[in-house]
């Protein structure tokens, strides 16, 4: 794609991100974004179909490249063949996906949080539901005391959680050194 092209999508992006760190989504408009962006609402159109498309195709991008990293850590981990427990197992997953979400990190805090998009937490719970069930043990549900299901629910509300709290100290490095102390 075009480096203009891409430019301008991410100043759009970073207006939208901005804007959301003060207001709620419902109450931002095309002309807050506009003005934000320092760009005419023509050039807003080229891109955009809206203001929920934008929002949408920032959610996806991010999902997608999360998808990505994901895909190129299952390419060098076999999960079918390690124990869940087994730290060479799930930190590189958890390493993957939550590198991908710092590097957004602006974006994936304000749509996580107060003025953020319910539809972004359901579509991320969602790709770590799909991580959880690629993973073999969580495969055989005899090994657990409880449904299926109540367990991936779980999972990714840990990870959600876990996101809320790793914005609000300002992403504590620490994060990766302690979910790897705490999964061993």
């Amino acid at each position: 794609m075009d480096r203009r092209i891409l430019k301008t999508r991410n100043v759009i992006k970073n207006s939208l991100t901005s804007l959301m760190k003060e207001k709620a989504f419902d109450k931002i408009t095309i002309k807050n974004i506009t003005e934000k962006a320092n760009i005419n609402r023509a050039t807003f159109y080229l891109h955009y179909m809206d203001k929920y498309n934008l929002l949408e195709q920032s959610q996806n991008d991010i999902l997608n490249e999360i998808k990505e990293v994901l895909s190129d850590a299952f390419k060098t981990f076999n999960p079918e063949s390690l124990p869940i427990q087994d730290v060479n197992t799930i930190i590189p997953f958890l390493t993957c996906v939550y590198e991908s979400i710092e590097k957004n990190s602006e974006f994936v805090k304000v749509v996580l949080g107060g003025n953020g998009d319910l539809n972004f937490q359901l579509k991320f719970k969602s790709l770590i539901e799909d991580l959880i069930k690629k993973i073999s043990v969580i495969k055989t549900p005899s090994a657990f005391c409880i449904p299926m299901k109540y367990l991936i629910e779980t999972a990714t509300s840990i990870h959600i959680e876990i996101l809320s709290n790793w914005f609000e100290n300002e992403m504590d490095k620490t994060l990766m050194s302690w979910l790897v102390s705490h999964l061993t």
